[in-house]
């Protein structure tokens, strides 16, 4: 495995989810307010227009980071292996495994990225919450240590299982680089 190419792509790879990570953290704050906000201003007449709105909202948003997480791993997996064949002579099993070790770095980088983020947007959420939630109405296992707790282990369990879903897309990524610089060689 080159380093400059495992280090270029994982860089690459990892500034586009860091600037979607941004941008959907701070649009979920905003969709929360703006969306959320007039579904709990009136919880017995909720009309049908604002819990599709909301629905369609999210939706969207796990939509793009799933498009926009795939299109990282696979392009940076597929990028590694035109790296590599811009250095050397590249084999298919090099870009498969480095198109994975990106994908996997990615992930890890992703899932620290987006820890650090939560911790700047889970206040915001909050605080727009119980701005938005008339006074006692905010569900009571919402801040309890159990919850807290479940979260954590939650986010660990995804992290591993993010990690070997971005290293499976990066080999796809590297495998595909590799049979077309491959054949190019």
């Amino acid at each position: 495995m080159k380093i400059r190419p495992y280090i270029m792509s994982t860089a690459l790879g990892s500034l586009i989810l860091l600037v979607w990570k941004v941008i959907d953290a701070f649009l979920s704050v905003g969709f929360l307010r703006n969306s959320i906000g007039s579904v709990l201003a009136n919880p017995q007449d909720i009309p049908p227009d604002a819990i599709s709105q909301v629905m369609g909202g999210s939706f969207l948003f796990a939509c793009g980071g799933l498009l926009v997480s795939g299109l990282a791993y696979a392009g940076s997996g597929f990028l590694y292996s035109y790296l590599h064949h811009r250095q050397d002579e590249l084999t298919t099993e090099q870009a498969m495994l480095g198109g994975t070790a990106v994908g996997a770095s990615i992930g890890l980088v992703s899932a620290i990225i987006g820890t650090l983020l939560s911790l700047v947007t889970a206040p915001m959420m909050q605080r727009t919450m119980q701005q938005l939630m008339p006074s006692g109405n905010m569900p009571p296992l919402a801040l309890s240590p159990e919850m807290l707790s479940f979260s954590i282990v939650s986010a660990l369990a995804g992290m591993c299982i993010g990690g070997v879903i971005a290293a499976l897309i990066g080999f796809l990524g590297g495998l595909i680089g590799g049979i077309v610089f491959k054949s190019q060689a």
